[in-house]
């Protein structure tokens, strides 16, 4: 969590100030370790704050990324915390994708 404040705080850009709170309120924050809670980014990019609103906050759109398909994608076959590269570079080169 400490890193995902820094650039903020050293005021190197003003991206990432969400508060702890909202980041718990997302599901981003893992707090398994309470000396060291950090930031589950998948979670936190597919969370409120990347979508926009209407006017009356009725509805939002949310965009998503191809990039976050494939990434799904290879984490679903995966689904394990390691993979070889050989495993990685296969299911890569069997991605539904023109721009793999």
């Amino acid at each position: 969590l400490s890193n995902f404040y820094r650039p903020f705080k050293q005021r190197i850009h003003s991206y990432f100030i969400e508060r702890p709170e909202y980041l718990r309120s997302l599901g981003s924050l893992d707090e398994t370790d309470p000396q060291r809670p950090s930031v589950i980014v998948p979670n936190f990019l597919y969370g409120r704050s990347f979508c926009v609103s209407t006017d009356g906050g009725i509805q939002s759109f949310c965009c998503v990324d191809q990039c976050n398909v494939l990434m799904e994608s290879l984490e679903r076959s995966i689904s394990h915390p390691v993979a070889s590269p050989s495993l990685i570079a296969e299911l890569v080169e069997s991605l539904p994708s023109d721009t793999v």
